[in-house]
């Protein structure tokens, strides 16, 4: 589950410069701290992101000493709309994707790869002003999600 959780940690930041503000990704340009809770963990663990921005992308990089991990992903904008590619130290790949913001909300959905296969996953972000959002992570085994990641994140 370690690896699997995880996988949501990157990329909700960059640094501020390239990313033009009409961009559907200019609004995670910045330095977020994160606090997150994992089920079955009862103490939130906390963690900064950081990440450089291109026109078009973000490329973001963050590492949790006390997970022994770091975590590195892309995000991108095209045609079909926002896409995210994970890649994590320990293994885990992932890709999610969105036709974009339902107002004040980003669905994404795909799935991880970890050593026990392929697994669907869905993140929900909801803004909560222009200084934060949180990130909801779900996996979905037998036609249900649940959810096993809540992140805030703030600047």
């Amino acid at each position: 589950m370690k690896a699997l959780a995880l996988v949501a940690l990157v990329g909700c930041a960059a640094e501020p410069s390239a990313a033009p503000s009409t961009s559907p990704i200019a609004y995670f340009v910045g330095h977020w701290s994160v606090s997150a809770t994992m089920s079955g963990q009862a103490v939130p663990f906390t963690y900064d992101v950081r990440a450089s921005s291109l026109p078009g992308w973000l490329s973001g990089e963050a590492s949790v000493p006390s997970m022994s991990l770091t975590v590195r992903d892309v995000w991108y904008v095209d045609e079909l709309g926002i896409a995210r590619i994970i890649v994590q130290s320990d293994g885990a790949s992932g890709m999610v994707q969105s036709p974009g913001w339902v107002g004040n909300r980003l669905v994404l959905e795909g799935f991880v790869m970890l050593p026990s296969g392929k697994t669907l996953v869905r993140e929900t972000i909801t803004k909560q002003g222009p200084q934060a959002f949180e990130a909801v992570w779900e996996s979905k085994s037998g036609g249900t999600w649940t959810a096993y990641s809540v992140e805030r994140l703030t600047r």
